[in-house]
C-alpha cells in the first residue's frame, strides 16, 4: 500500500495538482528610519519585475505618442474635444516631434523580493496620463503600451500606499500586491507528463506484488 500512495503522490505532483499556496506581501515592523521592508511573494515579485522591465521602454516620447493615439481614436473629430484635452493633445504632439523613440532600455535592474515603504507614499504622476472619468478615452489609452505600464504603476503605488499605512501603525501585517502568474513552460509540462506516466507504470508493475491480478490481454 505504501508503494501505491507514493506513486499516486508522484503522479499528482507531476501533473501540478499539488501547489504551494500563494500569500500576500508581508510588511515588516518599522525600522529606526521610519521605513518598513515589504517581503513579496513569488507571484508579486513577477509583477514588479514585469512592470520594471516594460517601463524601461516607455519614455516621454512613448507616453506622448500613446496619448495622441488614444485621443485620435476616441475623438476623431477634433472640434468635439474638451478645451483642456485639446490643450494637452497639442502639448503631446509637440513632445512627440521634439523627442526620439526609446530604442534601448537601461541596464538598471531591480530586486523585486524586497520593497521599502514609508510615510508620504502616493501615486506617481504620469505626464500624459488619462483619468478614468473619461471612460472611452481611458479604455483606448489603457490599451497602449504606455497606458498598460501606467496602470501597473498605479496598482503598485496603491499597494505601496496601503503598506505605508500599515507601516505607520508599527505592526507586522500582510498587504495584497498585484500578481503575475508564471509563464507557461512547455518543457516543464512535458517533463511532468513523462514523470506521471513513469509513476503510473511503476504503480501497474507493483500491483502483482500486492496480490492484484491483472487481466491477460489477447495476443495480436
Amino acid at each position: 500500500m505504501k508503494r501505491i500512495v507514493t506513486c499516486a503522490a508522484a503522479t499528482a505532483i507531476a501533473l501540478g495538482t499539488i501547489a504551494a499556496p500563494a500569500h500576500a506581501a508581508t510588511v515588516n515592523v518599522k525600522g529606526k528610519d521610519g521605513m518598513c521592508t515589504v517581503q513579496l511573494s513569488a507571484d508579486e515579485q513577477r509583477f514588479v519585475k514585469a512592470w520594471f522591465d516594460e517601463a524601461k521602454m516607455i519614455g516621454a516620447h512613448e507616453q506622448a505618442r500613446d496619448f495622441v493615439a488614444a485621443v485620435d481614436t476616441t475623438y476623431p473629430d477634433a472640434t468635439k474635444r474638451p478645451a483642456k484635452l485639446a490643450e494637452k493633445y497639442a502639448e503631446a504632439q509637440k513632445t512627440v516631434k521634439e523627442t526620439k523613440p526609446t530604442k534601448e532600455g537601461s541596464l538598471e535592474d531591480i530586486d523585486p523580493a524586497m520593497r521599502k515603504v514609508g510615510p508620504g507614499k502616493k501615486r506617481a504622476e504620469v505626464p500624459f496620463g488619462v483619468e478614468k472619468s473619461d471612460a472611452e478615452l481611458y479604455k483606448a489609452w489603457a490599451a497602449t503600451p504606455a497606458g498598460k505600464v501606467a496602470e501597473k504603476q498605479a496598482m503598485l503605488d496603491d499597494a505601496d500606499s496601503a503598506a505605508a499605512a500599515a507601516c505607520a501603525k508599527g505592526t507586522q501585517v500582510d498587504v495584497a500586491y498585484p500578481t503575475s502568474e508564471s509563464e507557461l513552460n512547455v518543457a516543464a509540462i512535458v517533463g511532468g507528463v513523462i514523470a506521471a506516466v513513469l509513476a503510473i507504470i511503476g504503480l501497474i508493475a507493483a500491483l502483482p506484488k500486492l496480490g492484484v491480478k491483472l487481466p491477460q490481454l489477447p495476443m495480436l
